[in-house]
């Protein structure tokens, strides 16, 4: 039982410190590319993140994926940005899925968040209300 809660603290502690370390190079969304510098102020040396190679060909995939859609479409799923059941980036998972629910249009990262958010729509309509 002692192992089970000191696994389970572990786990926590090690997710908030993963969750809060992390890179502080910023990117604009639009095509313009990286913003040079960091939120800091203090420019970034190239070479101290290997994963922005990763997080460069993901916002690719990202823009391609939603370039799939009509343009008004895309401009909808950009607007949202997150699907509200999995969090995950609109496009991250393939072309989005858009879908009515409460009488409002909702897009989702995936077909398989669609039975979530039927199952409990007013938690995911709070949830996009919050973003």
């Amino acid at each position: 039982m002692k192992r089970t809660i000191f696994s389970a603290v572990l786990l926590a502690c090690v997710s908030l410190v993963l969750g809060l370390s992390g890179c502080y190079t910023t990117t604009r969304d639009s095509d313009d590319g990286p913003q040079s510098g960091s939120s800091t102020g203090v420019p970034a040396k190239n070479g101290d993140h290997a994963d922005h190679a990763d997080h460069d060909d993901e916002m690719n995939e990202v823009r391609a994926e939603l370039a799939k859609l009509s343009d008004e479409d895309r401009a909808s799923a950009e607007k949202q940005r997150i699907c509200p059941v999995s969090e995950e980036l609109l496009g991250s998972m393939g072309a989005p899925l858009k879908v009515e629910v409460g009488g409002e249009q909702v897009w989702l990262c995936c077909q398989g968040c669609q039975d979530d958010l039927f199952g409990d729509p007013d938690k995911f309509l709070a949830k996009l209300k919050q973003q």
